[in-house]
């Protein structure tokens, strides 16, 4: 594992512009230390960090857009819980209303188009979404035909679809840009690839190239999302994402190149260096992670932050979350384990099945020895502490079972723990609200991803990976947050894997809330805090 580069890129802060104002009022917070009295698992009491606050609810609640009336605005976008279903509604059919739109009404080019939509599921697992319309066309992003995700346009006219893109490009496209066309259609005016730098938007439009050119000079080495364009094309919203600092929201005006900023985070934010680790596989895989520190110092206790999923990519860009436990003093590795988006669908489809799944827990650990053999890295020789959510949290939680004795603990929120009941789940989910084709869908790629809940070789290969049946292995502390209201990931998954570690005589914290599948951003700034004083005592080997 000598093939690994650590690629620094630090960033000078600038001044922010105190221009949002923001509701301040406390959360209600249990504190994590009475919560895991009597546990040997300890917490801290005290206040959130000046700006922590802040910066948590500008990254995730702020957003620009255009009013009803035309004009650029910035709203506070307050995380909401989810509605439950409505029985009586009809299936969540985007897809055909998609053909409906395109067809004009002429129901045999929209079932045409509905039978060409099933034919791109050909190999399970597929990605095939709908990505837009034209006056005449569906734009699908689609994995069929091509190495990684591309753009492909059906002509409703014809009964045909062509590629938009090079069926042979190794990149993956995250989705097509559309400018308002004629007869107010949309137009296709660029494409935004994936990439562990972060999203690139490539314009097909040279007059939006300029301008993109343009932002490049004035804000170097960030990237652009190009969110929302005025009625007439002649004005764009966009987000201006850098690695050291949270992102500005933009008002640009395309025909002069200019624009001005509506949003700013209000507070400064402690530099860091943030750059992507490489390293190669025990079985010679390539493979990627993100990595976080303070600037300067050192030696850094290490917090190994997989990413959920599993089909998701941890990038460059700046994270919230990454910052704030390096401005606590921590470093960081965010590793993109086979599974992971953004690398074409055999990367992804390499980390599927129950074998897939222990390979890329075997990533995880390798990309953490590659990292600390690296001097470049500054990190102290405690051992490393794990941290995820959703599926990290999962990952988080079975690296102690899997690679015991090489962890100081770990933490997981609204995790998984036993994957035959997390299938027989998700089996049951594909079948409501939506239609009979895209259920079956939903359930083929299940059966490629994790197995046939009916087959009962699939089912003892997904136990023999899942924590809630390996606690006796685990020694390490664990710390498991989970709310009773999360419709994502059953409750049920941290409740019995806190009852099962409790029976093998392990240290566990177990807490719950009554929310939904992940916090508000103030709440989630405090539970951050409250994890600082957990994660500096096991940084210590305490």
């Amino acid at each position: 594992m000598s093939d690994h580069t650590f690629h620094e890129n630090t960033l000078e802060p600038k001044t922010m512009i105190e221009s949002l104002v923001f509701l301040k009022s406390r959360a209600v917070l249990a504190v994590l230390s009475v919560a895991v009295a009597g546990t040997g698992v300890e917490g801290a009491e005290g206040t959130v960090p000046e700006g922590w606050r802040e910066v948590f609810v500008y990254c995730q609640e702020v957003v620009a857009g255009f009013g009803e009336d035309g004009e650029a605005v910035v709203v506070r976008r307050e995380a909401e819980a989810p509605a439950p279903p409505d029985p009586s509604a009809p299936p969540f059919d985007p897809d055909g209303e998609a053909a409906e739109q395109a067809s004009g009404g002429d129901a045999g080019r929209k079932e045409a188009f509905m039978a060409w939509l099933e034919g791109e599921c050909a190999e399970a697992g597929e990605t095939v979404m709908v990505a837009g319309t034209d006056g005449g066309g569906v734009y699908v992003l689609s994995e069929h035909g091509a190495a990684a995700r591309g753009l492909k346009r059906y002509d409703m006219a014809e009964g045909r679809a062509v590629w938009m893109t090079d069926p042979g490009e190794a990149r993956e496209l995250v989705g097509p840009v559309f400018a308002p066309g004629a007869g107010g259609g949309g137009r296709l005016a660029g494409l935004v690839w994936n990439s562990p730098e972060g999203a690139r938007t490539e314009w097909l439009d040279p007059a939006m190239g300029v301008v993109q050119e343009r932002l490049g000079e004035a804000f170097p080495g960030a990237g652009f999302d190009w969110v929302a364009t005025s009625p007439d094309g002649g004005r764009w919203i966009v987000r201006v994402r850098h690695r050291g600092r949270p992102a500005e929201w933009l008002c640009v005006d395309a025909a002069g190149a200019s624009w001005r900023v509506l949003a700013e985070c209000p507070v400064e934010v402690s530099p860091t260096v943030r750059g992507l680790f490489r390293w190669t596989a025990s079985d010679g895989m390539r493979l990627t992670g993100v990595y976080t520190r303070p600037e300067g110092g050192g030696p850094y206790p290490l917090v190994v932050f997989p990413h959920g999923g599993p089909g998701a990519l941890s990038t460059v860009d700046f994270d919230e979350r990454v910052w704030a436990l390096a401005d606590a003093g921590f470093a960081v590795f965010q590793p993109n384990y086979r599974g992971s988006a953004g690398f074409g669908k055999a990367f992804r489809f390499a980390g599927w099945g129950a074998e897939g799944i222990r390979r890329a827990l075997l990533d995880v650990r390798e990309g953490v020895a590659a990292l600390r053999a690296d001097a470049g890295a500054r990190l102290a020789g405690s051992p490393p502490v794990l941290l995820g959510g959703s599926w990290g949290g999962y990952v988080a939680v079975a690296e102690l079972a899997l690679h015991p004795g090489e962890w100081a603990g770990a933490v997981s929120f609204f995790g998984a723990f036993d994957l035959p009941e997390l299938l027989r789940a998700e089996w049951a989910r594909a079948g409501e609200g939506e239609t009979a084709a895209a259920a079956e869908r939903a359930r083929r790629s299940l059966r490629r991803q994790f197995g046939d809940p009916g087959a009962e070789a699939d089912m003892k290969a997904l136990g023999a990976i899942s924590p809630v049946r390996m606690a006796g292995a685990i020694r390490e502390p664990v710390v498991l947050f989970h709310n009773k209201g999360d419709r994502v990931i059953a409750f049920g998954q941290s409740e019995g894997m806190a009852k099962a570690l409790r029976e093998a005589g392990g240290r566990v914290c177990f807490r719950s809330g009554s929310g939904a599948h992940g916090w508000g951003a103030e709440e989630e700034a405090g539970v951050y805090t409250e994890l600082v004083g957990v994660l500096r005592r096991w940084g210590r080997g305490g």
